[in-house]
């Protein structure tokens, strides 16, 4: 990838603390690293930047605009005008990880001369309806959504996909096999052992001292399966042994979801925390006796299939993993072997994992030592950067794997 001009589009905004902007940075990274030169086109606080984990040149749209679709057409308007400055000198490949980023450079004539890679993290026709459901029985945006997607997938020239289930899916949906690679997420600094030994402060003072903490990672969206975990905890009423500590990505529904711990008495027994800066998540996994990924069922996790950087994060720090049993978390974790699977939507089997594991901290070091072996083996840096610039080389040379 040494000396590759790669423009970077993301309908995110950047930095920030989910997923999203955790595998923005991975892939800026492997560019960087790699020696090539990645532009990142992006939400955010508006102007340019210099990418101080990556070095990668930002410019961030800041869109005051609250609805989503409109906040899409206004970001489509600024990739256009971004696309306009480099027509005479385009780069030699564009990718994008959404439809909102893909559809201003397939209606450009930059696209007929740059190669298109399309990173598919989720899409939007699937999504949405997950976030929103009252958005399930619009039959036309959705039949829209698909339509965008569909024209996305069959005029890019390459597709990254992050996990097997969703590569399937995308190939049940009429997309070409034989341009669809998997790539899974990666653990990126989680695997460092410059933080193996600091220590944040977030959990000084709000957990009592002595306690086992269970640790959830994330957004509070319905899908994560919030509201199974808290079922599962009720079970667990007989110790006072542990804490769950919730630490939510961002500050969307953590009002709503401490209302709700309230109104269970479970306010002695979870610590909700909010903002909770990216740097401090390799040591809060650390201090962590499990984390949980209950994922609940649907067609977001499993028709269309994920693959939780949370699960990743936390095997590379050597905490083991309670998760659901869908068919993308089984390419992260072997149970048994690495964490521990249950029935999506039990919070009976859920509470059941949890209590063995507090009470056999034989088989829950043995789960976490073979986490870390795996995250070193499998989710490392280096070999996504490995991947994506095979992807590439084979896009430029015209190949296919």
């Amino acid at each position: 990838m040494r000396h590759l001009r790669v423009l970077y589009a993301a309908f995110d905004a950047y930095p920030g603390l989910k997923g999203a902007q955790a595998h923005i940075r991975a892939n800026l990274r492997a560019l960087t690293d790699g020696g090539g030169r990645a532009t990142l086109l992006c939400l955010g606080p508006g102007g340019s930047f210099r990418d101080p984990d990556s070095g990668a040149m930002v410019y961030a749209f800041a869109a005051g605009e609250q609805n989503m679709l409109r906040r899409s057409e206004l970001f489509g308007r600024f990739l256009t005008a971004m696309a306009d400055t480099m027509i005479a000198c385009p780069p030699p490949i564009i990718h994008f990880r959404d439809i909102w980023s893909g559809m201003p450079f397939l209606s450009h004539e930059i696209s007929r001369q740059s190669k298109l890679v399309f990173e598919v993290n989720g899409l939007p026709s699937v999504e949405l309806p997950s976030h929103y459901p009252r958005l399930a029985g619009n039959t036309p945006l959705l039949s829209r959504l698909r339509g965008m997607e569909d024209e996305c997938l069959t005029r890019c020239d390459r597709v990254i996909t992050v996990c097997r289930r969703t590569a399937s899916y995308l190939a049940r949906r009429g997309c070409d096999e034989g341009k669809i690679t998997v790539i899974p997420n990666a653990a990126g600094p989680f695997l460092s052992s410059e933080t193996l030994h600091e220590e944040t402060a977030l959990l000084k003072g709000t957990v009592p001292e002595g306690r086992k903490v269970i640790l959830y990672v994330g957004t509070l969206a319905p899908w994560q399966g919030l509201y199974i975990l808290l079922d599962a905890i009720s079970h667990l009423g007989h110790r006072n042994d542990f804490s769950l500590v919730v630490a939510a990505s961002n500050k969307k529904g953590v009002a709503r979801f401490r209302k709700q711990v309230a109104a269970r008495g479970m306010g002695e027994r979870v610590t909700v925390l909010s903002g909770v800066r990216y740097r401090e998540m390799p040591s809060l996994y650390r201090q962590a006796y499990l984390s949980v990924a209950p994922l609940a069922r649907g067609a977001r996790n499993e028709l269309q299939g994920c693959c939780p950087l949370k699960i990743i994060e936390s095997m590379a720090c050597g905490t083991p993993v309670v998760a659901s049993d869908l068919p993308a978390v089984r390419e992260l974790v072997c149970s048994r072997d690495d964490g521990v699977l249950v029935p999506p939507g039990s919070p009976r089997a859920l509470a059941g994992a949890l209590d063995q594991l507090m009470d056999d901290e034989v088989l829950r070091d043995r789960l976490a030592r073979g986490a870390h072996v795996k995250a070193r083996q499998v989710f490392t840096a280096g070999l996504l950067a490995q991947r994506l610039g095979e992807v590439y080389t084979l896009l430029l040379e015209g190949g296919k794997e």
